[in-house]
């Protein structure tokens, strides 16, 4: 369906496109069309390591040799920080693909979302706690 619509829009590049499939038939439905690469682009297409953004690469130069590639081909995969609000017993056996190596960075995505940081906010949610369970940190 994905080439279908690319071949009559005449797409090329990065885009993505989000289907439903229609339970009774499997029929695709397209749900969104957009201009940009997936959130999956680093991740490998294939077992030769393969992501988007090594094509890219090859695309322009022919070598791809620098591309870094997270090897998660055939994993259970929880994107980071949407991860953080799972508890570590459905986190298990998942892996959860955050940066490495950037512990500043991995504090801050970690933290609440700043509207969430104001005294206001605080102090409702300390008379009235979230719903969401506890998230896990990560260190």
């Amino acid at each position: 369906a994905g080439k279908v619509l690319a071949s009559a829009l005449g797409l090329s590049g990065f885009f993505g496109l989000d289907f439903h499939l229609e339970p009774e038939t499997e029929r695709p439905v397209l749900l969104e069309l957009n201009p940009r690469s997936t959130q999956l682009g680093h991740l490998a297409l294939d077992a030769t390591d393969r992501t988007l953004a090594s094509e890219l690469m090859r695309s322009w130069d022919g070598d791809a040799s620098e591309a870094i590639t997270d090897g998660y081909l055939g994993e259970q995969i929880a994107f980071f920080p949407q991860a953080l609000v799972l508890g570590e017993a459905e986190l298990a056996g998942i892996k959860v693909d955050r940066p490495e190596g950037e512990a500043a960075l991995l504090r801050e995505l970690s933290a609440r979302p700043w509207n969430q940081r104001r005294l206001l906010a605080r102090m409702y949610d300390s008379l009235r706690p979230s719903p969401i369970r506890k998230p896990v940190r990560f260190k």
